[in-house]
């Protein structure tokens, strides 16, 4: 996963930095994200240490070449997976709205209620939106039947295939 450090009155990048999870019982909140992260600025002297509030963190999506190559629409690929991937993030009343749950990542299917972990994210006009977290694979690529689309491992394949380049967690 990536996270990306940005000046919030500039909105200037300040860097993007590689965060390796420590495992997969490890479950970080946003707030240890950022922490990671901002170790990393100033280890390469990119903010000064003691204005960390004038910082926000964004974590980033990192596309498979085949999810990159779909979504310029250079790709056959049902428009359906394309469209799905957008349940994925944000997602927290969708998810626990829905009869089941299914995660693309790691490919399980499961109930709402099995999902113990949602990634906060704060928008600029104070809103909080979460994103759920796959109690098994711990990543972000959970999808809700109330999305719409199908929850079946058939249709968690097809969108394995196309945004995690077909390695399941």
């Amino acid at each position: 996963m990536k996270v990306e450090i940005r000046h919030t009155t500039s909105n200037k990048v300040i860097g993007i930095f590689p965060i390796v999870l420590g495992g997969l019982n490890y479950t970080p909140n946003r707030h240890d994200l950022f922490d990671l992260a901002w170790q990393c600025a100033v280890e390469d002297c990119l903010v000064d240490e003691v204005k960390k509030e004038n910082y926000e963190a964004r974590i980033i999506l990192e596309l498979s070449e085949e999810a990159r190559s779909l979504a310029r629409g250079e790709s056959d690929a049902r428009k359906e997976v394309m469209d799905a991937h957008n349940h994925c993030m944000r997602n927290k009343e969708e998810v626990m709205g829905s009869e089941s749950c299914g995660c693309f990542g790691c490919l399980k299917i499961m109930k709402p209620i099995d999902i113990e972990w949602f990634y906060e994210e704060a928008e600029k006009n104070g809103r909080v939106l979460f994103t759920a977290f796959c109690p098994y694979c711990k990543a972000d690529t959970v999808i809700g039947s109330n999305s719409g689309y199908p929850i079946t491992p058939e249709f968690l394949r097809e969108m394995n295939e196309y945004w995690c380049g077909g390695c399941s967690k």
